[in-house]
């Protein structure tokens, strides 16, 4: 991985971007950077990915949730997929 997009969840289980974000720095090799929500993180990179780059997200299905309707192209995403609007 060169490079690792962090995105906040809500909810009593969630840790902070910038704190996941250190885990993360402190055993894995690339770049990170912490965003608001996992739509933003995803954003992020796709808008930095080169050609023939790969983008993979993985995490709880609240982040594949949000994630997958903009992969499949759906201008509407689900309830709760941004953090500044939670359902």
């Amino acid at each position: 991985i060169d490079h690792w997009y962090v995105g906040g969840l809500t909810g009593d289980r969630a840790v902070a971007p910038g704190v996941l974000a250190a885990a993360i720095g402190r055993i894995a090799r690339g770049g990170i950077s912490a965003h608001a929500d996992p739509v933003m993180a995803y954003r992020a990179a796709i808008k930095e990915a080169r050609p023939g780059e790969r983008v993979v997200v993985f995490g709880s299905f609240q982040v594949v949730g949000a994630i997958l309707p903009l992969v499949n192209g759906e201008t509407r995403l689900p309830c709760g997929a941004r953090a500044e609007s939670p359902c």
